[in-house]
C-alpha cells in the first residue's frame, strides 16, 4: 500500500494520540453498547412477559433480533470512525500545543500554533499566540532597556579616577544584566 495514502501515514495520520484518542473511542463505543444491552435486555423481559415466555416466541424473538445486531455493529464501526476522525480534529492541536509549550519552555519566543483550516481549539491557539507574542514584545522592550542600561554602566566605568573595586562591581552588574533576557529567541 503507497504510504501516503496510507490511513497511519505522516500526512494523514488519524491516530495523534493514541491515549486520548482511545479513551474517547472506547468511552463512546461502551456508552453505546451499555444503551444497547439495556435497551435489548428490557425488551427482552417485557417481550417474554408478553408472550408468557413460550419457547416458539422466543425463538421468533432470537431471529428478529439478527437484524438488529447487524445493524448495531455497523452502527458501532461508523460511530468509531466518525469518533476517530472528530478527536483527531482535537487531538492534533493538543499535541501541537505540547511541542509549542516545550519550546517555550526552553526560551523560543518566536513558536506559534499553526492549525489546519478544520481543526477544533482555535480560540486555544489564538490565546497561546498572543500570550507569546505579548512574552516576545516584552523581552525585547526589557533588552532594549538592558542595552541602555549598559551604555549607562559603561559610561560609569569610564570615569576617570574609579576606584578598581566598584569597576569590578560595574563590569559584574553588566554581564549580568546582559544575560538577563539573552537566553530567550526572539
Amino acid at each position: 500500500m503507497n504510504e501516503s495514502k496510507s490511513l497511519f501515514s505522516a500526512r494523514r495520520r488519524f491516530f495523534v494520540n493514541r491515549e486520548i484518542q482511545g479513551r474517547l473511542v472506547l468511552g463512546v463505543l461502551g456508552a453505546v453498547g451499555f444503551s444497547f444491552v439495556m435497551v435489548l435486555t428490557d425488551y427482552y423481559f417485557s417481550f417474554g412477559q408478553e408472550a408468557g415466555w413460550d419457547p416458539r416466541m422466543l425463538e421468533i424473538f432470537l431471529k428478529a433480533q439478527k437484524l438488529p445486531m447487524i445493524q448495531l455493529l455497523v452502527f458501532a464501526f461508523v460511530l468509531g470512525f466518525v469518533t476517530i476522525w472528530l478527536s483527531h480534529r482535537v487531538a492534533g492541536p493538543l499535541v501541537n500545543l505540547e511541542k509549542s509549550l516545550s519550546r517555550l519552555a526552553e526560551g523560543d519566543l518566536t513558536t506559534r500554533i499553526q492549525l489546519r483550516p478544520k481543526d477544533k481549539l482555535k480560540d486555544m491557539r489564538d490565546a497561546f499566540n498572543f500570550m507569546v507574542e505579548s512574552l516576545q514584545k516584552r523581552v525585547i522592550a526589557d533588552r532594549q532597556r538592558a542595552a541602555e542600561l549598559d551604555l549607562s554602566l559603561g559610561a560609569l566605568a569610564d570615569i576617570p579616577g574609579l576606584p578598581p573595586a566598584a569597576a569590578a562591581e560595574v563590569k559584574k552588574v553588566r554581564e549580568v544584566l546582559l544575560s538577563l533576557t539573552g537566553e530567550f529567541k526572539v
